[in-house]
């Protein structure tokens, strides 16, 4: 999904069958063309339901100085299995 003028910076959460699952919003304020906005997290998070499979997220961001881009828009997916991830490092001392 491009952004489009008006639209918030936002990721988009859906499932495998494009079911929309979740939306996170962020205000940066006016965006300028060409820059980077980096370690500015949303104020929410998402967590996925506790059923298997394939969830897709798409992040976008609009600046009224350019028109919308695929530059502007970042697609990623991850999985939820029936297998248990965990940190399990030892505590630094």
């Amino acid at each position: 999904m491009l952004a489009a003028p008006g639209d918030d910076p936002c990721c988009h959460f859906s499932d495998e069958m494009g079911n929309e699952l979740d939306v996170l919003t962020n205000d940066y304020g006016t965006v300028p063309a060409g820059s980077i906005i980096e370690n500015k997290p949303f104020s929410k998070t998402y967590t996925p339901p506790a059923i298997e499979g394939v969830y897709y997220g798409d992040y976008f961001i609009f600046s009224p100085e350019e028109s919308p881009s695929a530059n502007n828009t970042l697609e990623f997916f991850f999985q939820v299995t029936d297998k248990t991830f965990g940190n399990l490092l030892p505590k630094i001392r």
